[in-house]
């Protein structure tokens, strides 16, 4: 009689997690296809840490095939990892949302083609537009950013507008006031009581997603801000701006 095979818990282990690795290479290599720059722009540690995160929230939706974990992925590089909660994404997570009679599948498969088509609205190009109002923020200090747009909320509008039109365009001023409440509840976590902080942080989250503070892909923005400790506000936001110099390699 032959030997009964024996599969030991910790080969099962091993295979998972071999399995878990070859997912991983996969969803990176596609992520490096839709996002040419990404490895540059982002780092390798912080792609690894959103493509973890990525597989945990798919399967969350109850995603389970490669193809629905990439295409999910790729909309956290392109509004943040926390698309879902930020209100300048809001018809995004509308379309994965909808209750009708189409699979969850079919509805991302929809929300990635609309997305594409907002890619090249919004951010032009090669990205070109979002870059440029990437470098635009990067370039300036804290003073040229946040003492004229501090002073009423319209005036960061206009700032907002001046920075980056055709994101401006497209969210809408109501989007925007909600942005900026978001901004005021990520500044207090901070100890950031102060109309500028508030101001910059609305600028990060216009431009990096409203979940930029828990973000694995700007982990470099909260690390900035825990880093600081007791550091007055002035010291605090110029130690993040210089932190995005130093990470945002755009």
């Amino acid at each position: 009689m032959p030997a009964m095979l024996v599969i030991r818990t910790s080969q099962l282990a091993a295979f998972a997690d071999a399995s878990q690795a070859g997912l991983e290479r996969q969803l990176r290599a596609g992520l490096a296809e839709a996002f040419p720059q990404c490895s540059i722009q982002f780092g390798e540690p912080a792609l690894a840490a959103v493509v973890s995160l990525g597989i945990e929230k798919a399967r969350a939706h109850g995603l389970e095939a490669a193809a629905d974990v990439q295409r999910y992925l790729c909309l956290m590089l392109l509004f943040g990892s926390h698309w879902e909660h930020d209100p300048q994404s809001a018809w995004a997570a509308a379309v994965l949302a909808t209750n009708d009679e189409s699979t969850l599948s079919r509805r991302l498969n929809l929300l990635w083609e609309r997305a594409q088509s907002w890619r090249q609205r919004v951010m032009g190009e090669g990205d070109s537009q979002h870059v440029a109002a990437v470098r635009y923020v990067l370039g300036r200090s804290v003073e040229e950013l946040c003492k004229n747009s501090s002073r009423s909320q319209r005036d960061l509008l206009i700032q907002l507008a001046a920075v980056y039109p055709r994101k401006f365009a497209e969210v809408g001023e109501q989007t925007l006031y909600d942005l900026t409440r978001l901004a005021v509840e990520g500044c207090k976590r901070f100890d950031l009581a102060d109309r500028w902080a508030v101001v910059l942080m609305t600028q990060f989250m216009f431009l990096f997603g409203a979940g930029v503070l828990a973000d694995p892909l700007y982990a470099w923005a909260q690390q900035a801000l825990q880093d600081a400790g007791g550091a007055n506000v002035d010291e605090k936001l110029d130690r993040l701006l210089r932190a995005a110099r130093a990470n945002a390699r755009i």
